[in-house]
């Protein structure tokens, strides 16, 4: 990791929330589930470095398959795309330095996916991560 870029992480599970700026997550870790699927979660772990606090960051979340291309599941005609910015502050107090972790939930309530496999593309800024998974009958 570049001091001044964001760290991510992006981890699939059952379930999550976020509390108190805090994590909490079920069945963590997976990378392969049946299709259609039931309910689960894209978790999203950022680390801000000290130099990005106080900034307004675009971020987006997409999910793409095993081409490349965005995936519309079922007969919608819509491909799954979120956006928006964040910012984190600088706590009083806190020491010069010190990144800031930020997390993100986003909650899918099941989806009927093709078998194969898929990407989920997280950007925030400059920094993309990439978490693969496969869907099996």
């Amino acid at each position: 990791m570049d001091i001044f870029e964001p760290k991510v992480t992006i981890l699939l599970a059952d379930a999550a929330q976020i509390s108190e700026g805090k994590l909490n997550m079920l069945g963590a870790g997976w990378s392969i589930i049946t299709t259609p699927t039931g309910p689960f979660v894209v978790v999203i772990h950022a680390q801000i470095p000290w130099n990005l606090t106080n900034t307004k960051m675009p971020w987006s979340l997409d999910l793409l398959d095993t081409d490349g291309h965005p995936v519309s599941p079922g007969e919608s005609p819509d491909p799954i795309h979120m956006e928006g910015f964040v910012e984190s502050g600088r706590p009083a107090g806190m020491e010069s330095g010190t990144a800031i972790y930020v997390p993100f939930v986003f909650p899918f309530f099941g989806m009927p996916l093709e078998p194969g496999k898929y990407e989920w593309h997280f950007k925030l800024g400059d920094t993309e991560e990439i978490y693969s998974f496969f869907a099996r009958s």
